[in-house]
């Protein structure tokens, strides 16, 4: 039987939080790439586009 579409995205918005948990560091390392910031804390443009 399929899946009703609201509970399938709902299963891939939970998906989708946990890999990003989990991809925070990375996420991070290529911000500060991307910005140009040095890779020392703080980092605030780095901060924002990672919370984008």
């Amino acid at each position: 039987m399929r899946e009703r579409r609201p509970a399938q995205e709902r299963r891939h918005a939970r998906e989708f939080k946990r890999f990003v948990a989990g991809a925070t560091g990375r996420l991070l390392h290529t911000a500060t790439l991307l910005t140009g910031e040095p890779a020392t804390r703080p980092a605030p443009a780095a901060e924002e586009l990672r919370s984008c």
